[in-house]
């Protein structure tokens, strides 16, 4: 807020004519211009008429917004860390500050920093409402409030599986922190997983030594163990096991010192993974078995792990397990609806005759339209060449063919 606006806004606020705050001060019409930000007043003249409105001084508010600016650091950086509870409670605190200033770009930072706050918390309803403060001003954004509005509001992407859209407002960010020379680890991260998700092999893995040399530069063993993870998954896709193996047992190494329960749960997880692909299915089942014992409350990695045991208990024939364990994984993704986990239970149905015809309605008028508008090219490719097997084993050859040639399609459109 500018000088003038900010010594008429108070002056309105308490009443106070033009010839009363400048009575023994300066003239009515300089005040006016003042107000007006046609002049530029001295400091004294400034404190004075702060003081008769009985509003800090120049330097107490600069010295505020110091302090403030300070505290926003510091809670990004707690949020960054997914301290929760500490990031509660500096939220509370700096929100009581901020009310106190009326500083634009001081409010501004604040909001944008809230809203990475609420996508930590999975306050998805508020983080909306803060992302449709910023549609409405994005246009004049100076670069750096845009930097971390297109950041966060790709992650808020990114949650949502929205993940083309994270990738575009991801890469935006990207563009734009070149230009004005801030580099988070954080974001290059995450353009790594999303990369990940939309099966660009090759980008994945750029992005991923990239935050790999950042995070281990930082001594953050978090973000180094997770990008060895990200690492791993896209080594096994391209069947270079061996490095995948590498990356994944030294995670292991790091995680079981530090004793991290949810990091260990997602190795075991990608080490089970590794195993299935190598057709060691045995010691992919336990694998699978020890990730589940320590997840506890998040379902969608509990029951995608859940699809993956399914699979590997499918490839060492036991059918009984393996549709115990399919039936127990739709019953979560159902009730917290968690689709695309729920997508790949169905599609594991079908290709092993399981409720066929259940699983193939839900495929047919659910799936594929979802996997469409979410542009899930590769999921989307394997769902359709998976009704196409089911319609020609039914002798529906013009349905094989139909879903065949969407398979196709979809193909078309993932990177490498």
């Amino acid at each position: 807020m500018k000088t003038g606006d900010k010594i008429r806004y108070h002056r309105i606020q308490k009443g106070i004519t033009q010839e009363q705050l400048a009575d023994g001060i300066i003239s009515k019409s300089y005040l006016s211009k003042i107000e007006n930000n046609t002049a530029k007043p001295h400091r004294d003249v400034v404190n004075l008429l702060f003081k008769r409105l009985e509003i800090p001084s120049l330097e107490e508010d600069t010295q505020r917004i110091k302090e403030i600016n300070r505290k926003l650091d510091e809670w990004y950086e707690v949020v960054k860390s997914r301290d929760k509870d500490n990031a509660i409670k500096m939220e509370k605190s700096i929100s009581n500050d901020i009310s106190r200033i009326e500083d634009t770009t001081v409010f501004i930072r604040f909001r944008l920093f809230s809203l990475r706050h609420h996508l930590l918390l999975y306050n998805f309803d508020e983080s909306k409402k803060i992302i449709q403060e910023f549609k409405a001003l994005e246009k004049n954004l100076p670069d750096k409030q845009k930097y971390y509005f297109y950041y966060f509001y790709g992650l808020y992407q990114y949650l949502h599986n929205n993940f083309s859209e994270s990738l575009d407002y991801y890469s935006k960010a990207e563009k734009i922190g070149y230009q004005i020379h801030i580099d988070e680890p954080e974001l290059t991260y995450l353009i790594s997983l999303v990369h990940t998700r939309l099966n660009h092999v090759t980008l994945a893995i750029h992005y991923a030594n990239t935050a790999l040399d950042l995070s281990n530069q930082n001594m953050d063993y978090l973000r180094s163990v997770e990008t060895q993870s990200i690492l791993a998954i896209n080594y096994l896709r391209i069947k270079e096991y061996d490095k995948a193996k590498h990356h994944l047992e030294k995670s292991l190494k790091i995680t079981e010192k530090h004793n991290d329960p949810y990091l260990i749960s997602n190795i075991y997880h990608n080490l089970g993974y590794m195993y299935s692909k190598v057709d060691q299915h045995d010691l992919a089942i336990d694998y699978y078995h020890k990730s589940l014992n320590l997840k506890k409350g998040c379902h969608e990695r509990i029951t995608n792990t859940i699809y993956y045991l399914a699979e590997s208990y499918y490839a060492v024939k036991n059918i009984e397990d393996a549709t115990r364990w399919i039936k127990k994984g739709l019953k979560i993704t159902e009730k917290y609806n968690i689709i695309t986990n729920q997508i790949k239970l169905y599609l594991l149905q079908l290709e092993y005759n399981i409720d066929q015809e259940q699983s193939r309605k839900y495929i047919e008028e659910i799936a594929i339209r979802y996997l469409q508008e979410k542009q899930n090219w590769k999921e989307l490719s394997e769902a359709a060449e998976k009704l196409s097997n089911y319609y020609a084993n039914q002798q529906s050859y013009k349905k094989s063919q139909d879903y065949c040639c969407l398979a196709n399609d979809a193909r078309k459109n993932i990177q490498m």
